[in-house]
């Protein structure tokens, strides 16, 4: 996302400046009469709209019906021709972006429509729900003035406006950039009925979708001849012609085109607008050179080129034509060399931003000859040597320096005060180990910047008294020892404090009311949270990687506005507050304490993006109230002990989830096949628990899983709109099982990881063919559960698999040649199983040549086990008939059975062949021989059962219990032995 500068900052002044000299210019400003009232017509049509409205700030409560309306709040009269009527309606919402004092619901009502001399209808920043503007508002014949200005609705912008011909000022800004659905995304279908507007002199139809209207916009708006500003940013525009066969629009003095997707060279046409004094193109795809005709355009005072692919190399030296020139914004464009001589003699200038330029070579002393600079940024290039109080004696108009993320040392005389400035930026210069002196007389400092400046000593004692305006400081990222004061609420400016990656100490200070951002994260701070906190308005919390103990206090509760919270690996003990449930809350991250108890409600969590309590001490099941969130995208609830079943509506709810860690708890029950519902999921970690059954087949519909393009959004940076230099930068980081070995990943890679980790569990069948589908993913980790059967020969599809893990399990048969296949291979273990056969020897298996990957696999054969194939084909074991084989077994037992047997009876019992034996003596004998022939078979039993057992047991991995019985007592015992898990 390109980075808002501080000229946009100023386009809104800019903005109601010409709205409130357009409305001096257009109308004479009305006063309600106190001859006559207004008619009683055009009192019952404002009543009526007051009862279709919602007014919860009660801004309506003087609308009453024994009052002249020409009284009432937002209504003004003017006497026309005798009679009074109704002109204007301002209900604008003065308190701007607070909807809780906005009107809501029928905020365009025919009643209206009876106010038959209304000229100016005014309806800034109150809110239609995401309503259509009604066609009717063509109907108001006498409309010169429309705002509906951020007013949130929503639909197809009706046609009808163009019936409004007498109509000098619109506004229709949106509400939204963009929307989840259609209905809320504000667009047009054409802008055919702007060209009836002829009158026309300001449009705003900012964050409008005109994509529909990309080959047609030009054309449109080119028939405005009286046309004075157009704001057409942030409109989803591809399409600007490169010339005009005539310009219409002699009258512009304003254009705004900004935040588009126009890629094209520069327009020839823009070189024709003469009286032309704003110009902004920011943030579009513009490249190649700034022509010579741009010092043609000798009215303008502000042009703003930043965020493009322009070579500033090129701009020609006739752009010192434009005197009257005093912001001048190429930002984020390709200049290269040093500062351009050029620029040196544009004494105009107030407002200077070449940040992000790769400029190089050192700064230059030159830069005094601007005289008249009050701004000036230079920040994230590649300046080198040294910046002395020299270079800057002569600006003694600036206010605003930011020179951060350069190879710059400043070396500035700690008694040097030739200037007050408001706004410093200096992170990533090397400031030397001590705090810059010259600071101290920096009275007027609002915005302070000295992170990453290679700063080692405590804090000084002035850092906290000597500037009552501070509202915003960044010390990160150095060496910064000391402690902060115990309280900070004397400074009721102080908005922002980020001082992570130091060496502080002591507690967490108590907080000014205005307080919005608090990051102290990464140091070693210790003791409790404080007792009580006036920051009601905090937005941003990370206090993550310290010491702090004790619990959460109650005060989190009356935090509404909080959207952040970071408090992860501390010491915080208890329960996490029940009323933890802001409706603005987008990221929460309390991993890596001692908290217990079971996981709050949240109720209203439309918002929450990000959920991780991994590593604490949390019980019960997982609240269905999660199921409210349907913008998580990262559910981390792992190292707990959660128990009862995965719900179901996990894969049923929380659409957008891309990584989901439930691992390490005694969760039961089977795995819910809905779980494949979810498109956007890239990690499953559902290891060490207790689940069981199969694994379902649905897994192979993970469709991030299946497309390489698919992708983890998660926030990575936060532009803050009061401090706009000042980029908050959350850290979204777990640790994986993958390639044998827990490994890490943050922000910046975790959104290319893949990973499915079901370790450690009671499954059972066979690992599902489907799994083959899922041709992006990475990690595939089974291990450790109770899956049976062959490997399944469909590893070959998953293309980019680096890590498999099928390990302690009861898989049997040869492994799979598509496994030689995988080139992206570079971890497996199929240890303790019941594999048999050749190891295939080609491709990437070849460079896994660790003999520990095929352990406990007794029957495996050829490199890189000690076992060696013979020289005939190696017969699948998997494939054999094992009854045969313990019928051969048995087969043989009984054949040895008979040798004995006739070895002890022919002896015994030949006699009664040879003569005449008493039948009482041969009875008798055939006793005997009966008995002896018994015991031989026991014993020859008992021999051959534990062979047969230990056969079966090897080949089909299942419990055996064998009981034999001699003499009606049980002599054996038999089982199958276990391996080790």
């Amino acid at each position: 996302m390109k980075k808002v500068t501080m000229a946009r900052l100023y386009h809104p002044f800019l903005c109601l400046l010409v709205v409130l000299g357009a409305s001096i210019s257009f109308f004479p400003i009305a006063k309600a009469t106190t001859l006559a009232g207004c008619s009683k017509a055009e009192s019952d049509a404002l009543l009526t709209f007051k009862d279709g409205v919602i007014d919860p700030a009660n801004r309506l409560s003087s609308w009453q019906g024994q009052v002249d309306c020409c009284r009432w709040s937002g209504v003004v009269c003017q006497n026309i021709s005798s009679h009074v009527h109704v002109v204007e309606l301002n209900l604008e919402n003065d308190d701007y972006f607070n909807y809780q004092t906005a009107l809501l619901g029928q905020l365009l009502n025919p009643s209206l429509l009876s106010l038959t001399y209304l000229s100016r209808l005014n309806l800034t920043y109150n809110d239609f729900g995401g309503t259509q503007i009604p066609q009717f508002v063509g109907s108001f014949g006498s409309l010169r003035y429309l705002d509906l200005s951020w007013t949130n609705f929503g639909g197809t912008i009706p046609a009808q406006l163009g019936n409004l011909s007498t109509l000098l000022y619109l506004d229709l800004r949106s509400y939204w950039s963009y929307a989840a659905t259609n209905e809320l995304n504000t667009r047009v279908d054409s802008m055919e009925w702007l060209k009836q507007l002829a009158s026309l002199r300001y449009l705003d139809m900012n964050s409008v979708n005109l994509s529909a209207a990309s080959h047609e916009w030009l054309q449109a708006v080119n028939m405005l001849h009286s046309l004075e500003a157009l704001r057409l940013r942030n409109c989803d525009l591809s399409v600007v012609p490169s010339s005009l066969s005539f310009v219409n629009l002699t009258a512009l003095e304003i254009l705004d085109l900004a935040s588009n997707f126009f890629k094209s060279t520069l327009p020839t046409w823009l070189w024709e607008f003469n009286s032309l004094s704003y110009l902004d193109l920011e943030s579009n795809e513009f490249y190649g050179r700034v022509p010579a005709a741009i010092g043609n355009m000798t009215s303008l005072d502000t042009l703003i080129l930043g965020g493009n692919n322009l070579d500033g190399g090129t701009i020609s030296p006739s752009i010192t034509n434009l005197v009257h020139l005093n912001t001048f914004d190429f930002s984020y464009n390709n200049m290269s060399g040093g500062v351009p001589d050029w620029l040196m003699h544009m004494t105009n200038l107030t407002h200077l931003d070449l940040s992000f330029c790769s400029l190089n070579g050192p700064f230059p002393v030159e830069i005094g000859s601007l005289s008249n600079l009050a701004y000036l940024d230079l920040s994230s290039n590649s300046l080198q040597g040294s910046v002395s109080e020299l270079h800057l004696a002569n600006l003694t108009a600036l206010e605003t320096l930011y020179l951060s993320n350069n190879s710059l040392s400043i070396s500035i005389n700690e008694e040097w005060n030739a200037m007050q400035l408001k706004h410093i930026g200096l992170s990533s210069c090397n400031l030397g180990a001590h705090f810059p002196r010259w600071l101290q007389r920096q009275r007027l400092i609002v915005s302070l910047d000295l992170s990453n400046a290679s700063i080692e000593e405590a804090l000084p004692d002035w850092f906290w008294s000597s500037w009552p305006a501070l509202g915003a400081l960044d010390i990160s990222h150095n060496k910064i020892s000391g402690s902060l004061p115990e309280s900070l609420e004397g400074m009721e400016e102080l908005q922002i404090i980020m001082a992570s990656s130091n060496m502080l100490q002591g507690g967490v200070p108590n907080l000014p009311s205005w307080m919005r951002i608090l990051n102290l994260s990464n140091n070693e701070l210790s003791g409790s949270l404080p007792t009580t906190s006036a920051a009601e308005n905090l937005s941003f919390l990370l206090l993550a990687n310290n010491q702090i103990n004790g619990s959460m206090p109650s005060y989190f509760c009356n935090m509404t506005h909080l959207y952040y919270l970071d408090l992860s690996n501390n010491q915080i003990q208890g329960e996490i507050p029940p009323c933890l449930n802001s409706s603005m809350l987008f990221f929460v991250r309390l991993s890596n304490n001692n908290l217990s108890g079971w996981i709050p409600s949240f109720a209203v969590c439309q918002d929450l993006i990000y959920l991780n309590l991994n590593n604490n001490s949390l019980s019960g099941e997982l609240p269905p109230s999660l199921q409210n969130c349907s913008s998580l995208t990262v559910l981390d609830l792992g190292e707990n002990k959660l128990s009862g079943n995965i719900p179901i509506w996990i894969g049923v709810s929380l659409q957008v989830l891309a990584i989901l860690r439930l691992h390490s708890n005694t969760l039961s029950g089977s795995i819910p096949p809905q779980l494949a519902q979810l498109s956007n999921l890239h990690i499953v970690d559902l290891s060490n628990n207790q689940l069981s059954g199969l694994i379902p087949s649905s897994f192979g519909n993970f469709s991030a899983m299946v497309s390489i393009s698919k992708y983890i959004s998660v926030p990575n940076s936060i532009v803050i709109r009061s401090f706009p230099k000042f980029i908050l930068q959350p850290t979204v980081s777990i640790t994986l099982s993958a390639k044998g070995q827990e490994l890490g990943y943050s922000t910046s890679t975790l959104d290319l990881v893949k990973s499915i980790d079901l370790s450690s569990n009671d499954l059972t069948g066979k690992i599902p063919q489907e799994l083959g589908a899922l041709v992006a993913l990475q990690t595939l980790n089974l291990s450790r559960n109770k899956l049976q059967d062959r490997i399944p020969d469909m590893f070959a599809g998953i293309r980019y698999l680096e890590t498999l893990d099928l390990s302690f399990n009861n898989l049997s048969g040869v492994i799979p040649e598509s496994l030689s296949r995988l080139s992206m291979l570079n971890h497996l273990n199929l240890s303790y199983n019941n594999l048999s056969g050749r190891i295939p020897s080609s491709n990437q298996l070849q460079t896994l040549d660790d003999p520990y990957i095929y352990a406990g696999n007794a029957y495996l054969c050829g490199p890189p086990v000690s076992n060696n194939c013979s020289a005939t084909a190696v017969v699948d074991r998997e494939a054999m008939d094992y009854g045969s084989e313990l019928a051969f077994v048995y087969v043989g037992c009984l054949v040895g059975f008979l040798v004995g047997l006739s070895g002890v009876l022919i002896p015994l019992c030949r006699k009664s062949w040879r003569g005449k034996i008493l039948i009482a003596r041969v009875e008798k004998k055939s006793k005997r021989c009966m008995t002896t022939a018994s015991s031989l078979a026991a014993i020859l039993a008992i021999a051959c059962f534990p062979v047969a057992s230990g056969l079966w047991c090897n080949s089909h991995s299942q419990p055996l219990t064998g009981h034999l019985r001699f003499k009606s007592q049980q002599i054996i015992f038999f089982q199958c032995d276990n391996k080790p898990r």
